[in-house]
């Protein structure tokens, strides 16, 4: 048996002024134990859904956040993460794994606040491997868009998403997500699919969230290639198709990496994504890659370079 711990930041490169909401260590903060009958974490942490459908997605693989679905609202890119969380992962038996998360929600004398919980399994045998996540969170404003507060009929309301794939759903009272991923490798190709179906329960009307009463639903599906060329370099290509209530998105990403060493690497990735019907503010829906502001028509392109160096 032994002791785990990580604390990880994240920041912005040109200003230096740390993300997350602006925490000290946003991005990770857990201290677990490891032993034979699988790992224990607690604190701020990873969603089981990226963990254990990750590798299916072209993001994960080669592309990096302009690769995810909409938005990363199904967190395959663990885009958000989890705080005051326990976590449980167990070892492999016969190929067979699982895993879950419990999220105590913090808020004393009412249990169900901020309140979240998921749950995985998992296969690999030879090429093929493949698993199934489920994941409910109570209060998404707070919990998982990291918002300030819920929303409330009776008072204004601040509403953290940007995004207008999903940013009128945000005031949803839960949200439940699934998603199903498989994967196979052949020589140096892989090939992996997933699909995920996120449903807001009972959204809260306010002036950016127009859909009082209403519980849609948003479904990805993707189809991942990658290969390996050489002994140091990856390339990738992917498609994704997205249905948001009375949207769609079509989104192709393609994404290469070449290791300079075990640390250091460069890479180069590029997205197209185009949007067609009425968004989730009642709007003609517009393209909106990942991390780049939303285009002012259907369409969007970016392409992103840059260099990685681990430590």
């Amino acid at each position: 048996m032994s002791t785990i711990f990580k604390l990880e930041s994240g920041f912005n490169l040109q200003t230096g002024q740390l993300l997350q909401n602006g925490r000290g260590f946003g991005r990770l903060a857990y201290v677990g134990l490891n032993s034979q009958w699988g790992t224990l974490t607690l604190g701020r942490q990873d969603d089981v859904m990226g963990d254990y459908l990750g590798a299916y997605s072209g993001s994960v693989q080669f592309s990096g956040p302009l690769g995810t679905h909409a938005g990363d609202l199904d967190n395959i890119f663990i885009s958000y993460k989890l705080s005051n969380t326990v976590k449980y992962a167990s070892p492999s038996l016969g190929g067979f794994s699982f895993g879950g998360l419990y999220g105590v929600g913090g808020v004393s004398g009412s249990v169900g606040t901020n309140q979240l919980w998921g749950m995985a399994a998992h296969y690999a045998g030879g090429p093929f491997s493949a698993s199934a996540v489920y994941h409910h969170i109570n209060d998404p404003t707070v919990t998982y868009f990291d918002g300030a507060a819920t929303a409330s009929s009776n008072t204004p309301f601040s509403n953290p998403v940007n995004n207008p794939i999903y940013l009128g759903y945000s005031s949803a009272a839960s949200l439940d997500a699934f998603g199903v991923g498989a994967g196979l490798t052949i020589g140096a190709s892989t090939i992996g699919v997933n699909l995920t179906s996120t449903q807001f329960n009972r959204v809260v009307k306010t002036a950016t969230t127009p859909r009082g009463g209403a519980s849609p639903s948003i479904t990805s599906v993707e189809v991942a290639y990658s290969a390996r060329i050489i002994a140091a370099a990856v390339v990738g290509i992917s498609y994704a198709y997205t249905h948001a209530d009375a949207a769609k998105y079509s989104q192709v990403t393609l994404g290469t990496q070449y290791f300079l060493s075990k640390r250091t690497r460069l890479y180069a990735e590029a997205a197209w994504q185009h949007a067609s019907g009425i968004d989730s503010t009642g709007r003609a829906a517009v393209a909106d890659l990942t991390t780049v502001s939303a285009s002012s028509s259907g369409n969007q392109i970016a392409a992103r370079v840059g260099i990685s160096v681990r430590f």
